[in-house]
């Protein structure tokens, strides 16, 4: 497979045909020739690192859509209302970190320009913004290929995203591949992380579970959330390693433990099932609350489960219903065909699509009748993990 990198210049002309610098596009080219020097490039640097680090473990390095401004959940009357000063918190950090990319690009930070182009294009945190985010995501990738030599590997991680995405370029696959691979043997997690995705889904590469595995350890010994979920998720599916239930509980904890909302969910599994670990149906409802504070409809659904059956918390149909009506707007089809049964005005579910499926598909394998049920309405069969 031809992996070779596309030759750029690194002192490409990035003319521009505007005689003024008050269009968007004039000001952009402007300040990649001439940045601005108000700010010692060091500052500029820490308060980039400070809001990348941040911008990335709260999207899930620019994936997640729970933060879309036009996704915000409502908050209701109810004694569970507090529990969304978390969500709301992250929201809020949001706009700080677009503040800051904002600043620095507008200062010719180069760096800045893809992360900014990703918070205008999902809405994280402002307005959603697709002629922003085209704007951003041309800025971005002409920095980046200009200065491709510079031993940086974020700026080849960045090129593989945009290569990977077609931001700023034409979608290509086999190239996103080399430039993610050229920045995880440089030893950036994030690129081991997203390495393994791409061998482990066959993204311009063939499918290697072993290989997928390699390079989630790596990131995963780095401390990376990501990738430590990913290898729980590997051991307790025994794909490219011995099943083993365990060692996913051991991994699922340590990202859990970083706040990482989808580990948290599967630790939450765990422990109201009994895999890996004894069953504990508190423990169950501590990890899922974690997640569903955080927003993520599948956990709001699921610690709505369990208040309404009483496992692991006393039994409280408002606690249940306020959570349920959480997942429920955010279209969690589980909780709307609940709600609907509360309330038989309420929303009805007419598909189930493939993210709800996976966590459906695991918490009816392990026994849950209500979810079997609900799969079954839809023909879906659910014993085929």
């Amino acid at each position: 497979m031809d992996e070779r990198l596309p030759s750029v210049s690194v002192q490409r002309n990035l003319s521009s045909p505007f005689s003024s610098s008050t269009s968007m596009v004039g000001r952009g080219l402007e300040a990649i020739r001439n940045p601005q020097a108000n700010e010692p490039e060091v500052n500029m640097d820490e308060r980039y690192r400070l809001a990348r680090d941040s911008y990335n473990r709260i999207t899930d390095d620019g994936n997640e859509i729970r933060f879309n401004c036009d996704a915000t959940a409502k908050v209701i009357n109810g004694n569970e209302s507090e529990s969304l000063r978390p969500l709301f918190s992250m929201r809020q950090q949001l706009k700080q970190d677009f503040s800051t990319f904002q600043e620095l690009a507008d200062q010719g930070y180069g760096k800045a320009y893809l992360p900014l182009a990703r918070m205008y294009l999902g809405g994280q945190g402002i307005p959603r913004n697709v002629e922003k985010a085209e704007y951003y995501m041309r800025m971005a990738f002409n920095w980046c290929t200009a200065h491709q030599a510079l031993a940086d590997p974020e700026i080849w991680m960045d090129l593989s995203e945009m290569y990977g995405n077609g931001f700023g370029i034409e979608q290509n696959l086999v190239q996103a591949l080399s430039w993610c691979r050229k920045a995880a043997e440089a030893g950036l997690a994030c690129a081991q992380y997203n390495l393994g995705l791409k061998i482990e889904y066959g993204l311009g590469v063939k499918q290697d579970a072993i290989q997928a595995v390699f390079w989630y350890r790596k990131a995963a010994d780095q401390g990376y959330a990501g990738a430590q979920c990913n290898l729980g998720l590997n051991y307790e599916c025994g794909y490219g390693v011995e099943q083993d239930p365990v060692q996913a509980a051991f991994w699922y904890r340590r990202a859990a433990e970083q706040g990482y909302a989808y580990a948290q969910i599967e630790l939450g599994a765990l422990y109201e099932f009994g895999v890996g670990v004894a069953q504990d149906g508190e423990q169950a409802a501590f990890w899922y609350r974690k997640a569903a504070e955080q927003g993520h409809p599948y956990a709001q659904d699921f610690i709505g489960e369990l208040y309404w059956s009483g496992f692991g918390v006393a039994q409280n149909y408002e606690k249940a219903v306020f959570w349920y009506r959480q997942a429920a707007e955010q279209g969690a089809p589980r909780a709307q065909d609940m709600l609907h049964r509360v309330y038989p005005n309420g929303p009805a579910v007419e598909t189930v699509d493939q993210q709800a499926l996976y966590w459906y598909r695991k918490i009816a394998g392990r026994g849950h009748v209500k979810t079997q049920e609900f799969l079954s309405k839809f023909g879906i069969n659910w014993k085929n993990r």
